[in-house]
């Protein structure tokens, strides 16, 4: 029979604590969806934050400002503050607790290399793939790789002018799958 170490109780506490004071810049290309992406997490955390939006795109910010002021949300939690870009280093070097971006990867690395804090979450542009099966119908899998580099104008107003950043940065085609592989996966 095997004995059993006993260990001192022990307890472990979790606790949740909010960062404090966020700065929030995001892109023109979905302005009102990037901002909420940090908006919500931010302020469901308990933060406050200081939003920045594009300078291309600064009415989808006020506009959702001003529909929760009306919907009764209290001033504390955000701010918007317009400007360019010596507007968003101001913002990066302030006494902020956090620094969220979402942009392009020179801004980005310039924002994190002026800013006073530790913390930074940087969104850079993604590297998402394309996964092409074997299996697939290789001329079906041609034209989604076409679309989805450049998608046509009825999928997003943003097309024409080229800011629409959700598309596949890669391409990667499988070998077929083993029989074993494909009746596993089913």
């Amino acid at each position: 029979m095997r004995h059993r170490r006993r260990r001192p109780r022990q307890a472990a506490y979790v606790t949740h604590q909010s960062v404090g004071v966020v700065g929030a810049i995001t892109p023109f290309n979905y302005p009102l969806n990037l901002l909420c992406h940090k908006l919500g997490p931010g302020i469901a955390a308990g933060n406050a934050i200081v939003a920045k939006p594009s300078p291309k795109a600064p009415l989808a910010a006020a506009m959702l400002v001003e529909a929760a002021r009306y919907a009764g949300f209290p001033r504390n939690p955000f701010t918007i503050v317009h400007g360019g870009a010596q507007d968003a280093l101001a913002l990066a070097r302030s006494p902020i607790d956090l620094l969220s971006f979402t942009g392009g990867p020179q801004t980005g690395m310039a924002l994190r290399n002026n800013t006073r804090i530790i913390r930074c979450l940087m969104e850079l542009g993604g590297n998402d793939p394309l996964i092409v099966m074997a299996e697939a119908d290789l001329e079906k899998a041609a034209d989604t790789a076409v679309e989805h580099r450049m998608p046509p104008l009825c999928w997003n107003s943003f097309a024409k002018d080229r800011s629409n950043q959700v598309s596949s940065r890669r391409r990667i085609s499988l070998p077929p799958l083993s029989c074993e592989t494909a009746s596993w996966i089913g």
